[in-house]
């Protein structure tokens, strides 16, 4: 069994069993961010439970970053002398 802090898509298709437990307010000044999600499994007798975190994508808005942007920063000129 499985106790997850949000509804999970993926178990509802599968049709995984889990229970949604909300998450505890985090204690200052650590805690889980808002926008953490959590997926714990059920312990085995005198092992601990084993925990799985992701960023949620409906909490958190998408922010555009540099990765994969094309483009000649800090040349004035391409190649063949055209401008970028």
């Amino acid at each position: 069994m499985f106790t997850t802090s949000h509804p999970f898509d993926f178990f509802d298709y599968f049709r995984v069993p889990y229970q949604v437990q909300p998450p505890r307010p985090p204690t200052p000044p650590v805690g889980p961010a808002a926008f953490v999600r959590t997926m714990t499994s059920a312990a085995a007798p005198g092992r601990p439970a084993r925990s799985l975190s992701w960023i949620g994508a409906d909490a958190r808005p998408a922010v555009r970053g540099a990765a994969g942007q094309l483009g000649c920063r800090g040349h004035n000129e391409g190649a063949e002398g055209r401008r970028c």
